[in-house]
């Protein structure tokens, strides 16, 4: 059986610098090959994903791939709110 991993939140309380390290090091190198399932607020890092779902108000408005995800409406607005674009 796969190693599935479920991590909630895990960098929110996390500087910018730090979370950079844990996403890399952690969850992209460590993990690879594994299952991984990141609930978070933090988007900075989402181009990484496989598989991105976008909920607002516990409903998915968007979902599937960074390239998909990124021309929805829903997603600009978590740009824009968050500052990164």
């Amino acid at each position: 059986m796969k190693d599935i991993y479920l991590l909630d939140d895990p960098i929110s309380a996390l500087d910018a610098s730090v979370r950079k390290k844990i996403i890399e090091n952690l969850i992209m190198r460590k993990l690879a090959g594994k299952t991984r399932i990141l609930v978070t607020h933090a988007i900075d890092f989402v181009r990484h994903a496989d598989v991105l779902i976008i909920m607002d108000k516990g409903r998915i408005v968007a979902q599937g791939s960074f390239d998909e995800v990124r021309h929805h409406e829903s997603y600009k607005n978590l740009i824009k709110i968050n500052k990164l674009g």
